[in-house]
């Protein structure tokens, strides 16, 4: 018998479903609790010029997607630098565009070393990190990211997603923040948060935590000290920010600044891929000597 739950409603292609179950070691874990809408923005200064920030965007196999996020992310910070990297068996074709540097590595590398590739071609002091199937509205404000790290000096802060079905359904932002916790071979993940307290504007909006989602800014040289890990082509989660607390690195939370997340697997091979994802979490549990990976209990 396996030593772990699986879900009872167990859907791959919509990930946001699996959030708030406990399972392991043959699937990934996810959960997700409710944004909330700001009423002041936490910072009324644009970013400074020329900006100190890079995205960072990982693609694979969806070009209509990736096209959309640059599209997007051009028309509220058109001169912000952009280094995408992509492993899909074409590169995708994105025009001439003077702040973008487009990295082709072989199929497959894998969403780390392909980040770690990425982060190398970095050359401003942060970065805010994107995956292709993101779209910037009015609430994706990177300055209010960029200006929490320099009020606080943390190292790291999320923000939180807004999940667009391919049916039309639009469910509210999810931030998947909160806990590291570890008991022996059990690794849990906590809805809490560190007793922190930061001045305003941050105090109501944000909170210090272990672990964010994929869209967050950090600092870039804290990132480079820890990096990803190659050997995890997916799965690469939990094992980022584990390393990350064990390293010391300061992360927060502020679930106001929102990404919309348009989850596109209308390409079968793409899903044929990401369903290789729970061989990797395996791979992580066995590397931190984990059997058990428990999922927002508290």
């Amino acid at each position: 018998p396996l030593p772990f739950q699986l879900p009872l409603r167990l859907r791959l292609p919509r990930l946001a479903s699996l959030f708030s179950w406990c399972w392991s070691p043959f699937a990934s874990l996810f959960c997700s609790s409710p944004a909330h809408s700001p009423s002041l923005y936490l910072s009324s200064s644009p970013l400074p010029s020329p900006p100190p920030v890079t995205a960072l965007i990982k693609s694979f196999e969806r070009p209509s997607s990736l096209r959309a996020l640059i599209a997007s992310l051009r028309s509220y910070y058109p001169d912000l630098p952009v280094v995408v990297v992509e492993d899909s068996r074409r590169a995708t074709k994105l025009g001439t565009d003077p702040n973008l540097t487009h990295l082709i590595m072989p199929f497959d590398s894998g969403l780390s070393a392909c980040r770690n590739h990425a982060l190398d071609h970095i050359h401003t002091p942060f970065f805010i990190l994107l995956d292709d199937d993101f779209v910037f509205d009015q609430r994706t404000r990177v300055e209010d990211l960029y200006y929490f790290l320099k009020s606080t000096g943390f190292d790291l802060v999320g923000g939180s997603h807004e999940r667009h079905t391919q049916d039309g359904r639009v469910d509210p932002a999810d931030g998947y923040s909160g806990l590291l916790v570890r008991n022996e071979d059990t690794l849990s993940l906590l809805n809490a948060t560190h007793p922190t307290r930061f001045a305003e504007p941050f105090s109501s909006q944000c909170s210090h935590v272990d672990i964010v989602l994929n869209f967050f800014m950090a600092r870039t040289e804290a990132v480079r000290v820890l990096r990803w890990d190659d050997e995890l082509k997916l799965g690469e989660h939990q094992d980022f920010f584990l390393r990350a607390q064990q390293r010391g690195l300061r992360i927060a939370t502020c679930p106001s600044v929102v990404v919309q997340h348009h989850q596109d697997h209308s390409n079968p091979q793409y899903v044929g891929y990401r369903q290789r994802e729970h061989a990797f979490l395996v791979r992580f549990l066995r590397k931190h000597h984990l059997r058990r990976l428990v999922l927002f209990s508290g």
